[in-house]
């Protein structure tokens, strides 16, 4: 009896270390395919984009050139054969964070996207994104309005303080050329006063040109911001905290629009 007992613990002491071989096995394998996916990413730049693109802890914001490209010296070709081979790997690390968020870590990974389109059909964004799980990716652009722009859309988001809701006003040199009170659906509101605007241009025969918009609280789809893009408006500000604010911003970007989010709403019935 002592025997077996002594043989079980045995039994299970030798099934215990196996355990730990095999999970030891399972990190080094791991780490010699991060390593070759490595070398493989790593093919496309002049050297690794770890030596290149790190900040380490000595850096300071300060001292790093904002108009440097570090590292990637390819052509279009190498470009897609980069996001090819990425592809995978963006993917694998997405689950990687998410695994490692379910047991506590607040790890995040910021990607900074530029590019004449970047958000365009073809733009960066939409390849790179693509490669991963879009419900763990938050997207933000970052179209900025010049400083007249900025300066009438403050005005616009005062004035549309006292229109009725679903509230959209457009205005142009400071004035509120288009309202759009009262209706029931937001794109309603928005086509009224675009058409107002457009009609006051009309009539002071000046060009229906510089056009912001203010929206007394969120949009609840992207078709409010093509529908304003359609006739002319070129910033936006609006409370933002819809479910569906990225596909917002997406559609700003699309359009050039520059899109202020101002985290407070008016709501005025």
């Amino acid at each position: 009896m002592a025997s077996d007992k002594k043989n079980g613990r045995g039994s299970k002491k030798g099934e215990s270390i196996t355990v730990a071989e095999r999970k030891a096995r399972k990190v080094a394998e791991r780490l010699a395919r991060e390593a070759k996916s490595s070398e493989t990413l790593s093919a496309v730049w002049s050297l690794p984009p770890a030596q290149l693109l790190r900040f380490h802890s000595h850096t300071h914001l300060v001292d790093i050139d904002a108009g440097s490209k570090p590292g990637f010296d390819g052509d279009q070709e190498a470009g897609e054969r980069f996001i090819a081979d990425s592809s995978s790997e963006i993917a694998n690390y997405q689950r990687l964070m998410y695994a490692n968020g379910i047991h506590g870590d607040t790890h995040r990974v910021l990607i900074v996207l530029q590019g004449m389109d970047a958000s365009g059909k073809g733009g960066i964004v939409r390849h790179v994104f693509r490669q991963g799980d879009p419900m763990g990716i938050h997207y933000h652009g970052f179209g900025k309005p010049t400083d007249e722009e900025m300066h009438e859309l403050l005005f616009a988001w005062r004035v549309c303080k006292g229109v009725k809701s679903n509230a959209i006003l457009v205005s142009r040199d400071h004035a509120g050329i288009g309202m759009g009170p009262g209706q029931p659906n937001r794109v309603d509101s928005a086509l009224i006063a675009c058409k107002r605007a457009h009609e006051a241009c009309e009539r002071m025969g000046v060009p229906a040109e510089g056009l912001v918009c203010a929206s007394d609280a969120f949009f609840p789809f992207r078709d409010n911001v093509d529908t304003l893009s359609e006739w002319g408006v070129t910033a936006i500000i609006q409370p933002g905290g819809s479910i569906r604010d990225e596909e917002c911003i997406q559609a700003a970007n699309e359009h050039g629009i520059a899109m202020v989010f101002t985290g407070h709403r008016h709501f005025r019935h």
